[in-house]
């Protein structure tokens, strides 16, 4: 584009007489000048950005590798039954997790029907979401095994949502913890991944 611009002023007498005026008889010579050093911007600018994902990258492997990695958190509709999803918190932080709440985001109610953790402990009873005494997660410190995933089966709390197969479009979900030794509040959120069924009629 810019070489377009400079050839354009030197070879097109009506440019040449916008851009330069009649006694610059370097007229070719100043706009290279006065151009190689946005050509020399952007070439940096270019340069810099992958350099700054491999920064990026560097930095979450180190993370990892030292335990400081945060947790995870999604959410897919249950195949066998359209009413209900299934949540998995997976904790990949050496530290503890304390799970302090569950909520979606469009600020209906929901229930918990089951929970259990990865070592396929299950608790076949309903579960208060919003943990007036948190559920808590190990730490991933043995690095010879899985870390730790809490599995909670949810649906919607009111008898009309729970009948409705369509209760769970274009919904988030959302888990509020915090990290054993860490004075914060965290928060993370999910889509709720609807099965293949429902994708269809969706898009229908």
């Amino acid at each position: 584009m810019i070489a377009v611009l400079i050839w354009t002023i030197s070879c097109f007498p009506p440019a040449r007489s916008i851009f330069c005026s009649q006694e610059d008889s370097n007229c070719f010579r100043e706009w290279v000048s006065a151009l190689s050093g946005w050509v020399a911007a952007f070439v940096a600018l270019f340069t810099l950005i992958p350099l700054y994902n491999q920064v990026r990258l560097q930095r979450e492997q180190t993370a990892f590798q030292l335990g400081d990695a945060p947790p995870t958190f999604d959410a897919v509709q249950h195949t066998e039954s359209e009413q209900a999803v299934l949540i998995r918190i997976t904790n990949w932080n050496r530290r503890g997790m304390l799970i302090r709440g569950i909520w979606a985001e469009d600020d209906k109610p929901i229930e918990a029907l089951w929970y259990g953790t990865s070592d396929n402990t299950q608790k076949n009873r309903a579960l208060d979401l919003g943990f007036h005494v948190p559920l808590i997660l190990e730490g991933w410190v043995d690095r010879e095994h899985r870390p730790v995933t809490m599995r909670i089966k949810i649906q919607r709390a009111s008898a009309a949502d729970v009948m409705n197969s369509s209760a769970w479009d274009r919904c988030t979900l959302a888990v509020r913890y915090e990290l054993v030794g860490e004075d914060r509040i965290n928060v993370l959120k999910a889509p709720v991944h609807l099965t293949s069924g429902l994708v269809i009629e969706l898009e229908e």
